[in-house]
């Protein structure tokens, strides 16, 4: 992991792929889990993740979801609501979306 000097209201944690952290996915609404992906970047602001395209046909710019994620070595799991900001091509098969962070 390491700190990325970059021109942003939030300075991201990039995580290494060596190092990558698992996440869910999970509908709001439904409470049950959409999709397993890993998370890219981390900011107080936002999150990028990387999903299976499949995954992703149905999800839209301003959609609700909520991000799960258990640190390694830890029982400590991390939930947050967040907001489909954007996404781009994440290599074959894949995509990577931008979440912000929501109440």
């Amino acid at each position: 992991m390491y700190l990325n000097r970059q021109r942003r209201a939030a300075q991201r944690l990039r995580i290494r792929s060596r190092a990558a952290l698992a996440c869910q996915i999970l509908d709001p609404r439904a409470a049950r889990g959409l999709v397993a992906a890993e998370i890219l970047d981390l900011s107080e602001r936002g999150v990028g993740v990387r999903m299976p395209r499949l995954a992703c046909l149905e999800l839209e710019r301003g959609e609700r979801l909520v991000l799960r994620s258990t640190l390694p070595g830890t029982a400590w799991s991390m939930r947050r609501f967040a907001q489909v900001a954007n996404w781009r091509d994440g290599g074959p098969g894949h995509l990577v979306l931008g979440l912000g962070w929501c109440e």
